[in-house]
C-alpha cells in the first residue's frame, strides 16, 4: 500500500491481485454452498444495541478483552478514566443483553 500525504491530502493506492481464481477451480452453486460459521452473513444475527458505557459493564468489558495483547491490554487500566472524561463517550455494542464490543 502506498500512502501519499502531500498538500494535506491523503490518498491510498491498493495493489490489485496478481492472479484471479485458479482456472481449474470448480464454481460452487448457490444451492451447494454451506455456511462456514455460525456468525457469517448467511445466518440471521440478532440485532445490536448500542449503549453508553457505565461502571456496571466493567466485568463484561474485561471478559471481551481477555487474552488480547498477551494479557497486556490497556483497557482494564483505562476504562474508568474514559468514563469520567467529559470529552469522551464510551459506547458498547450489546447483543442479547451482553457486551460484544466497545468503541
Amino acid at each position: 500500500m502506498k500512502l501519499d500525504a502531500s498538500c494535506g491530502a491523503t490518498t491510498a493506492e491498493v495493489p490489485k491481485p496478481e492472479t484471479e481464481a485458479a482456472p481449474d477451480a470448480e464454481p460452487r452453486l448457490e444451492a451447494e454452498a454451506e455456511p462456514l460459521s455460525e456468525s457469517g452473513p448467511e445466518t440471521e444475527a440478532q440485532p445490536l444495541d448500542f449503549v453508553v458505557a457505565t461502571e456496571r459493564e466493567f466485568e463484561e468489558v474485561l471478559a471481551i478483552s481477555g487474552g488480547i495483547y498477551g494479557g497486556l491490554d490497556y483497557l482494564p487500566s483505562r476504562y474508568h478514566s474514559w468514563l469520567q472524561d467529559p470529552d469522551h463517550t464510551v459506547v458498547l455494542a450489546k447483543r442479547n443483553g451482553g457486551v460484544v464490543s466497545r468503541g
